[in-house]
């Protein structure tokens, strides 16, 4: 059993890269809040347990470890979720299969939990309560919206295990009993999954499949246009929507307009370009420049609310 811990103010994007354990994942931050994280990792015997905090609006995407099955449970108040596709609402369970692909975007203060294990220990607890395999999927994700009292069950259980996780020095009876715990959050996640609501989260997953195509194509836009002033109605046109579809689809799945997005994704981009620029006496305003933004200083205050410092500080630090 090993215990990490990590606090960080005032963070860096790349510094959660590689949050969930074995992995890499761009975050990108999001309006609202403040530019902190906690993060913490559990290694068990055969499984690894984590969990994070995020002050500040974010988006990250990347590839969840393969080889064994991810659950994830959003364990946050605020209700403005979504992962791949899914408006999830807090205490709320997805299973990802090995090695799925994850976007996560979220509002400020979200909190989340990640425990990645073997399917066949998941299953063999589901075969001995229910005598059948629980509908884990073999591609992609599911949602599941569990009842409060699940929920609050697996999550009672999630901070006992992290509560033991940090002793300085855990003896024979602090590893029996995190065993036992982990054996009961098994329990409690088959229970919370096999519930009668199952079919209706596998509609779903049809639904948030065309709309994660969609959100696809109108972000490669985006990524190939960034340097280009913004047009919603030649951006809508090149997606094969409307104007209107569009923006309620990025409200939804983002939190924000297309065009904040547009210029969040330029001010991220930027700001990673300062951090490899440091010292090499490049100016601001040309960085700026060469990005699209013509207004100093709007582009200046812009950064400030965002990232919760100027430019000119990233780039000192």
């Amino acid at each position: 059993m090993k215990h990490q811990r990590l606090l960080l103010e005032q963070c860096d994007p790349d510094q959660l890269l590689e949050v969930i354990d074995g992995t890499q994942f761009r975050h990108r931050v999001l309006p609202g809040g403040k530019l902190c994280a906690e993060v913490e990792k559990l290694c068990l015997d055969a499984s690894v347990l984590q969990r994070g905090f995020y002050g500040m609006g974010i988006l990250a995407d990347g590839a969840l470890p393969g080889g064994v099955i991810t659950v994830g449970l959003i364990t946050g108040k605020p209700a403005d979720t979504v992962i791949n596709g899914f408006c999830c609402l807090p205490l709320s369970i997805q299973l990802y299969c090995e090695g799925a692909g994850l976007t996560y975007r979220a509002a400020p203060k979200n909190s989340w939990v990640a425990y990645c294990v073997e399917r066949e220990k998941v299953q063999a607890a589901a075969l001995r309560l229910y005598g059948r395999p629980l509908p884990i999927p073999y591609r992609n994700t599911v949602n599941v919206e569990s009842t409060e009292a699940d929920g609050l069950r697996i999550a009672a259980t999630v901070e006992a295990l992290f509560a033991l996780g940090a002793y300085p020095v855990p003896g024979k009876a602090v590893q029996t009993l995190v065993r036992q715990l982990e054996e009961r959050l098994i329990y409690e996640l088959a229970c919370a999954i096999n519930n009668r609501r199952h079919a209706d989260c596998l509609r779903e997953a049809k639904c948030v499949s065309r709309r994660r195509s969609l959100m696809r194509r109108a972000e490669d836009y985006l990524r190939a246009n960034l340097t280009e002033p913004f047009n919603l109605k030649g951006f809508a046109t090149a997606v094969g929507v409307s104007h209107r579809m569009l923006e309620h689809h990025f409200r939804k799945i983002y939190g924000v307009s297309p065009r904040l997005w547009f210029r969040c994704m330029k001010l991220n981009e930027i700001r990673a370009e300062l951090q490899q620029l440091r010292g090499t006496g490049e100016r601001i305003s040309d960085i700026a420049m060469r990005w699209g933004f013509l207004h100093l200083g709007r582009f200046s205050e812009d950064y400030r609310r965002l990232f919760g410092e100027c430019p000119q500080d990233t780039l000192r630090r």
